[in-house]
């Protein structure tokens, strides 16, 4: 009888957490670097968010792009714009996908960079080290 119940609990609780991940938790929306660059080349208004360490951005980013390392995102949200497409951009597309997800728990209209700043093939911006 208690194996019984353990089992159903472990099933249940199986349960919540899918669906909580497939409802709650949005898919996030993923846009490639050819997209990225076709966009900027077209002038269209993005926001390009970069959520890596100041000492990653330093070394190489897309022109333009906000630095707001994923750790500040929370409250540093407000400094983006809500009716403004963001992209999210960090090394390899992991931490930027985080970042999407929540952006868009938000409300943003948020995508992610398809395998970030190792797949990025645009113009990039270095820092000094002054």
């Amino acid at each position: 009888m208690r194996i019984r119940l353990l089992l159903s609990l472990l099933v249940l609780a199986a349960l919540v957490f899918t669906v909580r991940h497939l409802v709650i938790v949005p898919d996030v929306k993923q846009i490639s670097a050819a997209q990225l660059e076709e966009l900027l080349e077209q002038g269209v208004p993005l926001q390009i968010v970069d959520v890596r360490e100041a000492e990653e951005y330093a070394a190489g980013h897309i022109p333009g792009a906000l630095l707001i390392p994923l750790g500040e995102l929370e409250e540093r949200m407000h400094e983006l714009c809500p009716h403004t497409d963001v992209v999210v951009v960090c090394l390899t597309g992991n931490r930027s996908a985080q970042a999407t997800r929540r952006l868009v728990e938000e409300g943003f209209r948020a995508k992610n960079l398809k395998g970030g700043m190792v797949h990025w093939q645009g113009e990039v911006e270095r820092l000094s080290a002054d």
